[in-house]
């Protein structure tokens, strides 16, 4: 029970992850002003914006499509699931660092509590390990 509610946790993390993409890919804006991931501290030198953004977008797509793997490895009692579960939030939590404009304001909008999320698993996936 316990591998299938984290199952659908996981889920719902992976969804916010498809949201920032959709964000990031220009399809709707998760709140008006929202200029994330423009101003990220560490790719201020990309060219383009759209080229950022594209980075942007198919980065958390990728880190939906892990944590929606860790979804199937954990609620079919994978023995990889743990190991799922950990790269997916490793993976996240670096794409929100590089993401991240840098200041101290506006952090829920830059992915902070993502970052949390991700950190609480890796200490579970430790834990557990």
């Amino acid at each position: 029970m316990v591998q299938f509610s984290l199952g659908i946790f996981l889920m719902m993390h992976a969804v916010v992850h498809l949201l920032y993409a959709g964000h990031a890919g220009r399809l709707f804006e998760l709140r008006p002003g929202l200029k994330w991931p423009q101003g990220s501290w560490l790719l201020r030198q990309m060219p383009e914006s759209m080229a950022l953004n594209s980075v942007a977008a198919v980065s958390m797509l990728l880190a939906a499509l892990a944590f929606l793997v860790a979804v199937l490895g954990a609620i079919t009692f994978q023995g990889w699931w743990q190991t799922a579960v950990g790269v997916a939030a490793y993976f996240s939590a670096m794409l929100f660092l590089l993401f991240w404009n840098g200041r101290l304001e506006e952090l829920d909008a830059q992915g902070a509590v993502g970052v949390a999320i991700d950190l609480a698993l890796l200490a579970a996936v430790w834990v557990l390990g």
